[in-house]
C-alpha cells in the first residue's frame, strides 16, 4: 500500500456512462488506510449491469488535456483472483491516487463530471473482459472522437457488450475460439 495517504473523506463525483449521469462515491477505510476499490468496482457493476468480476480495471485520463501516458490506474483484484493467488498493490495505490485526483480536479477546475467510456478486451486469451476509461467532461469534445467517442460509448455498445459478458452460452463461445 501507498504510505502517507491522506484520509480526504467520503468523496462523491459524477460519471456520465451512455448519455445517463450517476454518481460515484469513494470511501475512506480506516481498516486498510485506503480508499476502498472493490466498492467502487461494485457502483461500476450497478449502474453498467456488467459484473465486477469481468472487470478489470478503472482508468482515468489525467489533466485539462489528458495525453495517452499520463493516466491512473484501479486495478480490480476481484478479477484477478479468479486466476489463482495474485497481489496487485495497484487495487489500493490506484484508488488513493484516483481519490487526489478527483479531489485536484474539483478544487482547481471546478469540476466533478467525468466521462465514462468502456472496452471489451480479451485477458491472456482464457476471458473476455471489460475495463473502464475516465476522462474529466472539460476535455470531451461533443461531436468528434478524440479522447472519447460518444457513439463507442452508446448505450447500444453498452448493451451489446452486456449481453456478450452475462449470456453463457455466447460467451463460452466467443471464448472456446480465442487461440491458445
Amino acid at each position: 500500500m501507498e504510505g502517507n495517504v491522506e484520509n480526504l473523506g467520503k468523496i462523491t463525483f459524477k460519471v456520465k456512462l451512455a448519455g445517463v449521469c450517476h454518481d460515484l462515491v469513494l470511501e475512506w477505510s480506516e481498516e486498510s488506510k485506503s480508499y476502498e476499490a472493490k466498492q467502487l468496482f461494485k457502483q461500476l457493476e450497478s449502474i453498467s449491469g456488467i459484473p465486477s468480476k469481468y472487470t478489470t480495471e478503472l482508468r482515468m485520463l489525467e489533466g485539462p488535456h489528458p495525453e495517452p501516458n499520463r493516466h491512473t490506474v484501479v486495478g480490480n483484484q476481484e478479477f484477478f483472483d479468479s486466476f489463482g493467488p495474485f497481489l496487485t498493490s495497484s487495487e489500493y495505490t490506484g484508488c488513493n491516487k484516483l481519490a487526489k485526483e478527483v479531489m485536484r480536479y474539483k478544487n482547481e477546475l471546478d469540476s466533478d463530471c467525468f466521462y465514462l467510456g468502456f472496452r471489451m478486451g480479451c485477458y491472456d486469451n482464457k476471458c473476455l473482459s471489460i475495463y473502464y476509461g475516465m476522462i474529466m467532461e472539460l476535455a470531451v469534445h461533443p461531436t468528434e472522437c478524440t479522447r472519447f467517442c460518444h457513439t463507442k460509448n452508446s448505450i447500444v455498445i453498452l448493451y451489446k457488450l452486456r449481453f456478450i459478458i452475462s449470456n453463457n452460452e455466447f460467451y463460452s463461445q466467443i471464448v472456446n475460439s480465442l487461440p491458445d
